[in-house]
């Protein structure tokens, strides 16, 4: 490309010629030195004058010629590098350089547009589809590579000299862009002058450096290569070492930098990285944005998921909603549900298959026996039934044969194994089995029982194996993890919504209208997960289902009140002094570990509610009892959050005065405050009734008006 720019910087040069040549104005005569002069000398003025005038016209006749030439030059000079980029090993050979002819390309058809003043349209249609043809085997392989890394991501966080990196690679992407912009505006004016005036080192040149200095990228991979994972890989670390030198007083200041850094994953400064060179991608070549942009998109989603995987609540999506909602379907907000729903169904993963397998190795302790008897196929649970039915007769063990007959082998043996205790045998009984139907799936082959595991085999066991150690109870359900990959995906979506502006500027309008409504329900939802996630392991840290049994052993319908509050009382606030220390050794951030107490009491205020609406006899002493109580309990809990509490403790407050309403006044309370289920109200109904002596007819028809919903 060099070699035709000059062939076009010299054509260029002999038009300016023969132009400068035409517009010179003929020599003024003297009329004075024209009555002087003598003949002779009038008539070799008169001849030069029309040499002159000839070679005026006849630079104007070649003049126009080469302006006429100007667009067959071009062709030949677009053919040539057309004929380059047809090449099929250019755009799949998954080179870096690839991204550099990119950009030369561009500034050359920029440079070429401007020289015959019309627009390239089969040059740029071919870089178009060979840049298509080029992205598309490179997205594949950076989704591969991200797959790979989220299959093995430990959940540490990254040294600030990574995000350094980025941050200079973010700057030096500038200039780059500059020169981009520059040379759309001299496209514009079809002024070919400045590009040969910039030179053809200088113009192609600049387009290198900015490829190759942003983002990083290696090994041909259009997102940005791997993510830098230590300080040496990252190339920050010198440099950090540089400044510390120079500044003083750096310690401090990088301390500082540390603590108030982003915490960040290999995964997600891939993928940060990988949507900056898309959007330089979409710069360049604004009529593929819109796939390019989907496949940016795509990146995300993958992350998003796989956190929700990893460490939400799956079986939220695999159940239906209903107005007996879950806990989990109430931490699962309506934006975040239809996000994962349309991410799961584009990918074509079928949720009502999840099941939640950290509330079975918890139950179990962990083991991977648990976590494969929570995705069980129901057969083998009626197979392992079978054989405890048996005992009670032959009717039964016949019964239990025939299930057996059509039970795969290896399901009866996993039944076998999740039913004989689940020890390390047991364990290892149930996973290969579910590595070989994994196996066929992908491959559509049956594998002998016999056969050795194979590589996909022993890499999903690998995996299972990281996920149930992240999620036991030794490792508090995964809260330093979980904390880590939900920070990470935070930082990524701030990072995609500061590029919102850049990237839907060169969508068309429709493509422009999705992904707003990507931005708004997608990338929004990031916030939504990070609660969501959090919550799921306060909630398991805390064990709040325990309250339960505590509110059980306690008595309010006592005839006196005492001054001393209930036994539960010390059981809760000792659950949250373990809550507390876990937390703070887990060492998240203050953000965090905020949310998690909030949802704590939250958990807390539903279980009291819960548990008093199960105390069938309560009197007015009982009930003033419960009073002291949640005063004693709001005390002890706002010592430990060294603050004021979330108002959650006055659903509490509120369900404790509501039985000395008056009996006209319950159904007007029960429409001012739906949080309460209709079992808690009609609970309170019943206590209340026995305590203030109301008429059974009044009570059941007050009850009757509740479960129905007429409560105006």
């Amino acid at each position: 490309m060099c070699a035709l720019f000059e062939v076009l910087c010299s054509y260029h040069g002999m038009l300016a010629w023969h132009l400068r040549a035409v517009s010179k104005a003929p020599p003024a005569t003297d009329p004075v030195a024209e009555n002087a002069a003598s003949e002779a000398e009038a008539e070799a003025a008169a001849a030069a004058a029309a040499a002159a005038a000839h070679e005026r016209d006849t630079c104007a006749v070649i003049a126009a010629a080469l302006k006429r030439g100007r667009r067959t030059v071009w062709d030949l000079a677009a053919r040539r590098v057309a004929a380059l980029l047809s090449s099929d090993s250019l755009a799949t050979s998954g080179s870096e350089s690839y991204m550099q002819v990119v950009e030369w390309t561009s500034s050359f058809i920029a440079a070429g547009e401007a020289f015959c003043g019309s627009e390239a349209g089969a040059l740029r249609q071919r870089l178009q589809h060979q840049t298509l043809k080029y992205f598309g085997a490179q997205h594949k392989r950076s989704m591969g590579v991200l797959k790979d890394m989220l299959n093995k991501e430990a959940w540490q966080p990254l040294p600030v000299e990574a995000l350094e990196a980025y941050h200079r690679s973010a700057r030096a992407q500038v200039p780059a862009s500059a020169e981009r912009l520059k040379a759309a505006t001299t496209v514009k004016q079809g002024d070919f002058e400045v590009f040969v005036s910039e030179g053809v080192e200088r113009l192609f040149s600049s387009a290198s450096a900015g490829g190759s200095s942003n983002g990083g990228a290696q090994d041909g991979d259009v997102s940005g290569g791997s993510a830098p994972t230590t300080p040496a890989a990252s190339g920050g670390g010198a440099v950090a070492e540089q400044d510390s030198k120079q500044a003083p007083g750096s310690d401090a200041a990088a301390d500082k930098a540390g603590q108030d850094a982003p915490t960040l994953t290999a995964a997600a400064l891939r993928i940060g990285t990988s949507w900056k060179r898309y959007a330089e991608l979409m710069e360049l070549l604004p009529p593929i944005a819109p796939q390019i942009f989907r496949g940016a998109s795509e990146m995300y989603e993958l992350y998003m998921l796989s956190i929700f995987q990893l460490f939400g609540k799956r079986e939220a999506l695999a159940m239906e909603l209903s107005a007996n909602t879950s806990d989990a379907q109430a931490m699962l907000t309506p934006r975040l549900r239809t996000a994962l729903l349309r991410i799961a169904k584009e990918r074509g993963i079928n949720v009502t298959h999840w099941r939640p397998v950290r509330r079975a190795a918890e139950d179990n302790g962990g083991s991977a026996a648990a976590a494969e008897a929570a995705v069980a196929p129901p057969v083998a649970e009626k197979k392992s039934s079978g054989g405890m039915m048996s005992k009670l007769g032959a009717r039964f063990d016949k019964l239990s044969d025939k299930l057996s007959a059509r039970t795969p082998p290896k399901l009866s043996r996993t039944a076998s194994a999740s039913s004989s205790g689940g020890g390390g045998g047991g364990a290892h009984a149930v996973a290969l089995p579910r590595m070989q139907t994994a196996l066929e799936a992908r491959q559509g082959q049956p594998v002998s029982p016999g056969a050795p595991p194979t590589p996909e085999a022993i890499a999903d066991a690998s995996a299972r194996s990281r996920m149930e150690a992240i999620l036991s109870s030794g490792n508090m359900y995964g809260l330093k993890e979980s904390s880590i990959a939900t920070e990470s995906l935070a930082w990524v979506a701030g990072e995609v919504k500061g590029m919102r502006q850049r990237l839907v500027a060169q969508l068309p309008p429709g493509d422009g209208k999705a992904a707003g409504q990507f931005f708004s329900r997608t990338v929004e939802a990031a916030d939504d997960l990070r609660e969501h996630v959090l919550k799921s392991v306060s909630r398991l840290l805390l064990n709040s289902a325990a309250f339960a049994h505590a509110l059980a052993g306690a008595r309010f319908d006592a005839r006196e009140v005492g001054d001393r509050h209930s036994a539960y009382v010390d059981v809760i606030l000792n659950s949250f002094r373990q809550f507390s220390t876990k937390v703070s050794v887990a060492g998240v951030t203050g953000g965090v570990a905020n949310v998690m107490f909030d949802d704590a009491i939250a958990a807390t205020a539903e279980a009291l509610v819960q548990g008093f609406a199960q105390h069938r006899k309560c009197t007015n002493e009982g009930r003033a009892l419960m009073s002291l109580d949640l005063q004693t309990l709001s005390a002890g809990l706002r010592e430990l959050r060294h603050g004021e509490l979330p108002p959650n403790l006055d659903l509490v407050a509120e369900y404790i005065r509501a039985f000395y309403l008056p009996q006209e006044d319950v159904l007007g309370w029960a429409a001012r405050h739906p949080e309460y289920t209709i079992t808690q109200v009609v609970a309170l109904i019943k206590s209340a009734a026995d305590s203030q002596g109301w008429k059974r007819k009044d009570r059941n028809a007050i009850i009757e008006r509740v479960e129905a919903g007429d409560l105006i």
